[in-house]
């Protein structure tokens, strides 16, 4: 039985893919990726990512039209992203305050 070869995207390692998705430069483009294929859509809730999102991407995420803006953002601080984490605080802090 022969095996099946690898397609060349197949054999780049995940940090290098989540390099690629940390760069995204909004949320809808981290979005799109993670639309794209199955490897982007697991790599885009991994910590490689949620660690090292951008400041603006996961402050983006807060005005998306969904139930929970902050769950993704929850993800990120929990992940070890210290923006995220600076941004959840405040939100918290706003909410107490109102």
């Amino acid at each position: 039985m022969s095996k099946k070869r690898k397609q060349p995207f197949e054999r780049l390692p995940d940090e290098m893919i989540a390099e690629i998705m940390v760069d995204s430069v909004s949320f809808d483009d981290l979005n799109a990726l993670k639309n794209t294929c199955k490897r982007f859509k697991s790599l885009s809730e991994d910590a490689l990512v949620l660690q090292r999102i951008s400041r603006e991407v996961v402050a983006e995420s807060l005005w998306q039209k969904n139930n929970k803006p902050t769950a993704y953002l929850k993800r990120c601080a929990d992940a070890g992203n210290p923006e995220a984490q600076y941004l959840l605080g405040m939100v918290i802090i706003s909410l107490n305050f109102v």
